[in-house]
């Protein structure tokens, strides 16, 4: 069977106040060509910065609600280049859109790019 990854976008999340706060706020959904993705199977995430922001937390919820958390890692982002990546051995499935916070623990100002690793999975049940 032939693995189909989607294009998934690269998101950008401003300003993650290194204070101990999550950002956003309110969960991001993780989107595809712009638009939320439904169903799949999450694999991974690389996220990059353009300076230091220390220890990056990336947390996956299963809905915006925060009800069930399916994934969290946490990637030192503190040496150039600044870019990280984790490859899950077994990938999480999902069937309604994730959504994603993060939480850094230097330079508040930092803008933070996640790209998520995202197998297409059939919908029809």
């Amino acid at each position: 069977m032939t693995t189909v990854f989607l294009n998934c976008d690269r998101q950008t999340i401003a300003d993650p106040a290194g204070s101990g706060a999550d950002k956003p706020t309110t969960p991001a959904a993780i989107t595809a060509s712009g638009s939320s993705i439904t169903v799949g199977a999450l694999y991974g995430v690389r996220a990059t910065c353009a300076s230091s922001c220390g220890n990056l937390t990336i947390k996956v919820w299963r809905d915006e609600a925060k009800t069930d958390q399916i994934y969290s890692v946490i990637l030192d982002m503190s040496a150039s280049p600044f870019m990280a990546s984790d490859i899950l051995a077994t990938p999480i499935p999902f069937f309604e859109t994730p959504h994603v916070q993060i939480n850094n623990s230097a330079d508040p100002n930092a803008a933070i790019y996640l790209t998520f690793y995202v197998e297409k999975i059939a919908t029809a049940y």
